[in-house]
């Protein structure tokens, strides 16, 4: 199955929002600061859980589709009566907004390498940081 090109989303939603289920921004499993975009066509607003977020900083009573999607694109605050924690002004070109609404149609449970991610490594940070300490 082909999939639309990423190249508007990485540029304008990959800072924020993850693609994966389990809201990681890479592979390796660091995550994101907004909601994962996982799934998101269809989806209700306000279902999937918001790190460092509070319960008013959200879209209520939306239902995800082209015409909510595109109007969120264009300007999120009036959509979210200005309760928009992010530092996205909107995409004022049409064309843009619609191949993101592409793409994020293809971010479901169809698309194999998303769906089914390798395991999270286990954090060797602070393991990392304990060693360089206890050598010097």
């Amino acid at each position: 199955m082909s999939f639309p090109r990423p190249l508007y989303f990485k540029k304008y939603c990959a800072q924020c929002h993850s693609i994966y289920p389990d809201n990681r921004l890479t592979r390796a499993g660091q995550t994101q600061i907004g909601p994962t975009l996982f799934n998101i066509y269809g989806r209700a607003s306000g279902l999937e859980e918001i790190q460092n977020k509070q319960g008013t900083d959200r879209v209520d009573n939306v239902l995800w589709l082209e015409a909510a999607l595109m109007n969120y694109m264009k300007n999120p605050r009036v959509m979210a009566q200005g309760r928009v924690q992010m530092n996205f002004a909107g995409i004022k070109d049409f064309q843009i907004r619609v191949d993101i609404v592409h793409y994020l149609k293809t971010l479901d449970w169809t698309n194999e390498e998303l769906s089914n991610p390798p395991e999270k490594p286990a954090s060797f940070a602070p393991v990392r940081w304990m060693q360089q300490m206890g050598r010097q």
